[in-house]
């Protein structure tokens, strides 16, 4: 479930719009390889059969079949676990939120959806040193840290942090005919908003025709 309800829903937007060689969409590909892997070694003892086709069809140099492999082991990366848990508990309240609104009509998909955060606290106290993109965490077209004032919303109390009210407004700007994402500089709808026209002028001719 946290695989396919989180992560790789969190990714879609990497993995479809950024550049094919961007550092964004490579780290999730590598990302994503070491899973595949993972979860291969694990499987190999009791779908053996199945195990070894996945494993075969992976790129990059190997072994003749999984079962002349080791077990995976997890890797030591310093990761703060503690930033990622206030992230989840924070992004279960937005999600609360977008499903109340889309069930009201509000909004059909996430991304016409802008969140807001209202609190007395700053967004490192919350982020810590992760690197991570709030919009595409929660999937919406922006997030915005604002004071505390009396605008109602649900309100969750992140440990470290302090109580945020969460509130929900029609994403400004106009949809990217390409990522979806609402952008004030879209000058029209369907038309490209400035990462996806950089994407699309670093291709090639007969690339940028698939996209």
């Amino acid at each position: 479930m946290d695989l396919s309800a989180l992560y790789l829903d969190i990714s879609k937007d990497t993995m479809y719009c950024e550049a094919p060689k961007s550092r964004e969409r490579r780290s999730a590909q590598t990302v994503m390889y070491h899973i595949l892997r993972g979860l291969v070694g694990v499987l190999a003892p009791i779908l053996s059969f199945t195990a070894d086709e996945v494993y075969e069809a992976m790129p990059g140099s190997k072994e003749a079949s999984v079962h002349l492999t080791d077990l995976p082991r997890l890797p030591e990366v310093g990761v703060d676990v503690t930033a990622w848990d206030r992230l989840f508990v924070l992004r279960e309240m937005v999600a609360k939120v977008l499903e109340r609104a889309r069930a009201a009509g509000q909004i059909g998909q996430s991304l016409e959806a802008d969140i807001a955060l209202h609190g007395n606290f700053s967004p490192k106290a919350l982020i810590g040193d992760l690197d991570v993109d709030l919009a595409k965490f929660f999937i919406v077209s922006h997030v915005d840290f604002r004071p505390p004032a009396d605008v109602g919303g649900d309100v969750v109390d992140i440990p470290g942090v302090g109580t945020i009210a969460v509130t929900m407004s029609p994403a400004r700007g106009r949809k990217c005919g390409r990522c979806w994402q609402y952008r004030e500089e879209v000058a029209q709808e369907g038309g490209l908003c400035a990462r996806c026209e950089d994407v699309i002028d670093g291709l090639a001719p007969a690339e940028a025709a698939t996209i």
